[in-house]
């Protein structure tokens, strides 16, 4: 099976590169406002890869009781583009101006705790602009951040990003697709409605446990 699986992830892999369009899949669930007791806004992951997208057929509207529709898409990947932030600290962030690099290290202006930096993404605006929000992941942590206090960065600079908060932990994570989340593609946003239909499933991961597809419809007003 090792070996098996092996080869279906190096022809994923060339047929990704041939065939493949970028998707950005954003993983956002449970939204609310923070709170120092505990976690009321889980943003996990939302990272960027390469899927083969097309249409649902007629077939697949049938086999799923009906229940997809002409017009939804399917996107086919490999599950190790998604990572796991259950162990990280994260912290919320606005006026993004200095894209953040993995490895470097930021420092709180007002306190002076450190952190190196993990990951991140940003969920609207544009580092350009100066305008960027979003949340970077953050390891071996020194010191208390601020829930709002510019951000220096031994690579970017000073003010990098002011933070809006932080929290202990990057939530209940999941390495699995979750309905609900979302994917965006060109110009178009889609959601993941439904984790399970009866008579045919819009996540479906192979037999090698290598690869995984999944059907989602457009959001509409998104």
């Amino acid at each position: 099976m090792t070996l098996y699986s092996s080869q279906v992830t190096k022809s994923i892999n060339y047929m990704l590169k041939r065939l493949g369009s970028t998707i950005a899949y954003k993983r956002l669930q449970a939204p609310g406002a923070w709170s120092p007791t505990g976690v009321t806004d889980i943003l996990w992951e939302y990272p960027s890869f390469s899927a083969v997208v097309y249409d649902t057929t007629v077939k697949d509207v049938e086999q799923s009781g009906g229940r997809l529709e002409l017009g939804d898409r399917a996107f086919a990947f490999l599950n190790s583009v998604f990572t796991d932030h259950t162990d990280y600290q994260y912290i919320k962030f606005t006026s993004g101006s200095k894209e953040f690099t993995a490895g470097e290290t930021i420092t709180g202006a007002d306190d002076g705790a450190t952190a190196v930096i993990v990951d991140w993404y940003e969920d609207s605006g544009t580092w350009v602009a100066g305008n960027a929000v979003g949340v970077v992941w953050v390891s071996t942590i020194v010191g208390t951040f601020n829930a709002s206090e510019n951000l220096n960065g031994s690579t970017g600079g000073l003010n990098m990003a002011t933070t809006t908060a932080t929290n202990v932990s990057g939530g209940t994570d999941t390495t699995e697709p979750q309905a609900g989340d979302k994917i965006v593609y060109d110009g178009e946003t889609y959601t993941v409605a439904l984790a399970n239909l009866e008579g045919g499933s819009i996540i479906r991961e192979d037999v090698t446990g290598v690869t995984t597809t999944i059907w989602a419809r457009v959001v509409k007003n998104a």
